[in-house]
């Protein structure tokens, strides 16, 4: 079966990326694709973005651009509580906050091996209720 031409432009990047072996190279290698590789000009616009922090950890809130009161949603980013951080999310949290017509709160969660299960759980579940309690 033939390669899809647009995956087929991407396999000689691949060849060149850091081995996902150990989480520090996992996360350079996701980083790279996500962010390094990212043209900053693509990221959708939304109303605001504003730098925050939940609990201690670095969170972000991405207001869409909508009138009147709005739903809120929590995002935590995905990376199986290894890899990934605000970054690497950014673009994910943008389009949610648009497609919704929905305020976006996306935090970061301290990643394993570093920080072994339940602690990303934990900072999830403190985002969780942090969110409930400023839903204004």
């Amino acid at each position: 079966m033939p390669v899809d031409p647009e995956i087929a432009a991407l396999l000689p990047m691949l060849a060149g990326a850091p081995p996902l072996s150990d989480a520090v190279t996992a996360r350079a290698g996701f980083r790279l694709f996500t962010v390094d590789m990212r043209d900053p000009a693509t990221l959708l616009p939304v109303r605001a973005v504003e730098e925050t922090t939940v609990n201690g950890r670095k969170a972000r809130i991405y207001r869409p651009d909508v009138e009147g009161p709005t739903p809120t949603i929590l995002f935590i980013h995905g990376g199986g509580f290894v890899i990934g951080d605000l970054d690497t999310s950014e673009p994910t949290a943008r389009r949610l906050a648009e497609a919704a017509g929905c305020v976006v709160v996306s935090v970061d969660y301290r990643l394993a091996p570093e920080h072994p299960a339940p602690d990303a759980f934990r900072d999830s579940l403190a985002a969780t209720r942090w969110v409930v309690e400023h839903l204004d």
